[in-house]
């Protein structure tokens, strides 16, 4: 049973999967993603049977993305109920309700899960933004406009929920997530891409933002897992930044390109990435 991801995050990682599956270790032990996002690479190695008993550690920073996974894996039927609640309304007015749902916040549970994934594919371009107070602020996007748009399928959150039900959802910090890295487990770290300019700048998934340090900090993080005993994948952007911290020789460093999708149409096309081990 093929599960994907069921929310589009910017930053995801389907299109760099063949390249990640074919550094993934034939064998480890736990499996740990402190940076989820979407789940691209969880969701296809939960597909493909390659976390089959083991522990499964996924965390994320963003308080409501977790609570959208955890609500999909447990209440999927009150989910369901919620989602369908707002497509009823969005139907007769598709803009004044995705005004109404942004603008509720503190949601939590099913109704905040439907919430998340409403928001998510009827916004512009599917770009997850908080302001610095922590409210979602992407304007409504084309598919919003819509009377009937195709926000999400039942047998695709099924699967989901499926492939998520024995895994471990924690909302924290990466570094306390790693933490929890031991010897043989194979870690998967995708934090917010370092911008190859200064007008590419995007960290705005949680209202603190992503800086230089905090990429310092990750690589620190990463080599201690690393020592530890761990196999550690990471995936960022070609930006000097990145090829300047990770030019000591315990690091592999490959370049491969990719196609990019979401955020703006300037922003999409071929680019340079960097898988880190």
């Amino acid at each position: 049973m093929k599960a994907s991801p069921f929310l589009k995050w910017c930053g995801g990682k389907s299109r760099l999967l063949p390249e990640l599956l074919k550094r993934v270790p034939a064998e480890f032990n736990a499996y740990h993603e402190p940076f989820l996002g979407g789940g691209a690479l969880f969701f296809a190695l939960a597909s493909e049977g390659h976390l089959d008993d083991k522990r499964v550690c996924l965390a994320d920073a963003n308080a409501e993305l977790i609570e959208c996974y955890r609500a999909v894996r447990d209440h999927l039927g009150d989910v369901h109920t919620h989602l369908e609640w707002i497509l009823q309304m969005h139907r007769n007015d598709p803009r004044g309700t995705y005004e109404r749902v942004k603008d509720k916040v503190g949601l939590t549970g099913a109704i905040g899960a439907a919430r998340t994934i409403y928001l998510n594919k009827t916004c512009f371009n599917g770009l997850y933004r908080v302001n610095k107070k922590g409210l979602f602020n992407t304007p409504i996007g084309t598919l919003g406009l819509k009377t009937d748009p195709k926000v999400y399928c039942y047998e695709d959150l099924e699967k989901a929920a499926i492939r998520l039900r024995y895994a471990c959802l924690d909302r924290c910090d990466y570094r306390h997530a790693l933490n929890a890295v031991d010897p043989g487990d194979f870690c998967y770290l995708d934090p917010p891409y370092a911008p190859l300019s200064a007008t590419s700048n995007f960290t705005a998934y949680t209202k603190d933002g992503f800086s230089a340090q905090d990429q310092a900090a990750v690589r620190d993080a990463a080599l201690s897992a690393k020592n530890r005993g761990a196999t550690v994948l990471i995936s960022n952007s070609s930006a000097d930044l990145i090829r300047d911290l990770y030019a000591g020789p315990e690091w592999k460093v490959e370049e491969v390109t990719v196609g990019r999708t979401g955020g703006t149409a300037k922003g999409r096309g071929s680019v340079k990435e960097l898988l880190i081990s």
